[in-house]
């Protein structure tokens, strides 16, 4: 059985790819899970492209990509995790980094 999963959210305002969003969950086993929202049609289709690849370096590092959902859209509101206190991240983040390393 895995352990609970290790989640990042990321969003970003990149000068060509637009607003891009992106939910990642790395599970104990060494599988990812991602899902990206991105404003851009081009961004989408990109991403979609380029998952095969994603995949295949992924994978040359010891990953499995599990999932990778890819949606032409801003992400919504209700999928939006809140922010904690640094206080909290560093003691529940930094000594899960510590053993999957």
């Amino acid at each position: 059985e895995d352990d609970p999963p290790f989640k990042v959210d990321l969003h970003t305002q990149h000068a060509d790819l637009g607003e891009v969003w992106l939910a990642t969950t790395i599970r104990s086993s060494h599988r990812v899970g991602l899902v990206m929202w991105a404003i851009q049609a081009e961004t989408a289709n990109w991403a979609r492209q380029k998952a095969g690849l994603l995949g295949a370096e992924l994978k040359d590092s010891g990953l499995e990509l599990e999932s990778f959902q890819i949606h032409h859209a801003a992400r919504p509101r209700s999928e939006v995790a809140p922010v904690h206190d640094q206080g909290e991240w560093m003691q529940t983040v930094r000594p899960r980094l510590d053993t999957l390393a």
